[in-house]
């Protein structure tokens, strides 16, 4: 996957200076569109099939707590009656700034090895509106603006390993393993964009990785961010 989302951005980097080299300086519409149609094109082959959300492979045995991380052993029941209690549902998706512990099994692609880990997930901040437009603008001037009643939202990730079953194996985490989930319970669809420091990290462990994820939603949304299918954060 990785090596996918390199040679991605090495080729949408390449279209885009070649357009530039050509003159564009500030593209036009006819200019944006084709570019744009091409991204998509490069996008599907790239990603079409290769989109291995890490956390699905947090199989339905895993438990959730947004119990500290540094929990001892003595709380461990604690823990196991918070994720009956659907902590991180839509319904009671965790809270903003809180960690999420979740214990469950992954695999290293590489190795082609699966291995059982902890791993706590953390919101650290959230940027929206035209603030977040200036961080998008400034990565790349060829990303789009947001449309009448949309606006941009980024939330910055953190994601701790512990007590892995493995220290030689790893796993992946990035922006394709989240999407936004709009206040009234729809889907927005993921954007492509030049994000600045994009989630796209390897985690071994007792490592701790970080990075941006964002969405394009409706402007005063109160959205929630959704790991894997599976798991609800609030974004503020």
């Amino acid at each position: 996957m990785t090596n996918d989302i390199l040679k991605y951005n090495k080729t949408i980097t390449k279209l885009f200076k070649t357009g530039v080299s050509k003159g564009v300086s500030s593209m036009d519409s006819e200019t944006s569109t084709k570019i744009g149609k091409q991204a998509g094109e490069i996008s599907s082959k790239y990603f079409s099939d290769k989109l291995p959300k890490s956390a699905e492979r947090l199989i339905d045995k895993t438990s959730a707590s947004s119990e500290d991380y540094e929990a001892s052993s003595s709380e461990t029941t604690s823990i196991s009656e918070s994720a009956k209690q659907n902590l991180g549902t839509r319904s009671n998706p965790i809270p903003f700034n809180s960690p999420m512990m979740l214990t469950g099994e992954f695999t290293d692609n590489d190795a082609n090895q699966d291995f059982t880990a902890s791993i706590k997930v953390e919101i650290l901040s959230s940027t929206r509106g035209d603030a977040a437009w200036q961080q998008i603008i400034a990565e790349n001037q060829f990303n789009e603006a947001a449309p009448a009643g949309k606006e941009y939202i980024i939330n910055r990730v953190k994601i701790t390993m512990s007590d892995a079953s493995s220290n030689d194996l790893k796993t992946s985490f990035s922006i394709y393993d989240f999407n936004y989930i709009s206040g009234s319970g729809s889907s927005y669809s993921n954007q492509s964009v030049v994000l600045p420091d994009a989630l796209d990290n390897e985690i071994y462990n007792n490592g701790t990785i970080e990075g941006n994820v964002s969405g394009l939603i409706g402007v005063g949304d109160s959205p929630l961010l959704r790991l894997s299918d599976k798991f609800f954060f609030k974004t503020e």
